[in-house]
C-alpha cells in the first residue's frame, strides 16, 4: 500500500495547504482530530524520537511544530492528563 493512500485524510488536509504536499516515507500518524490537525514522528528518528503537531491553516507539513521532545514525554503527558482518578 502505498503511504498516500496509507494516509488519505491526511494528505487530503496537507493538499488544502500546500498542493505539492508530500508525507516523508517515515512518518508514522500518531493521532489525527478530524480533518484539522494531526501528531506524528518520522521512524528515522531515533529509538525515542521527537513528536510533531500539525494544524490546518499553518502550510504544509515544514510548519508542524515539536509538541514534545521524545515519544516517551508525549506518553507521560497522555498518562498523566487522562487517568482517571476514583476515590
Amino acid at each position: 500500500m502505498r503511504l498516500e493512500d496509507k494516509y488519505q485524510s491526511i494528505m487530503c488536509m496537507l493538499k488544502a495547504e500546500d498542493k505539492n504536499a508530500r508525507l516523508p516515507s517515515d512518518i508514522f500518524v500518531i493521532s489525527q482530530n478530524a480533518v484539522s490537525n494531526f501528531t506524528y514522528f518520522l521512524l528515522t528518528e531515533g529509538e525515542n524520537p521527537p513528536i510533531y503537531w500539525w494544524e490546518e491553516g499553518e502550510g504544509g507539513l515544514e510548519f508542524s511544530q515539536k509538541q514534545h521532545n521524545s515519544f516517551s514525554e508525549y506518553l507521560e503527558e497522555i498518562i498523566r492528563t487522562r487517568t482517571i482518578y476514583f476515590c
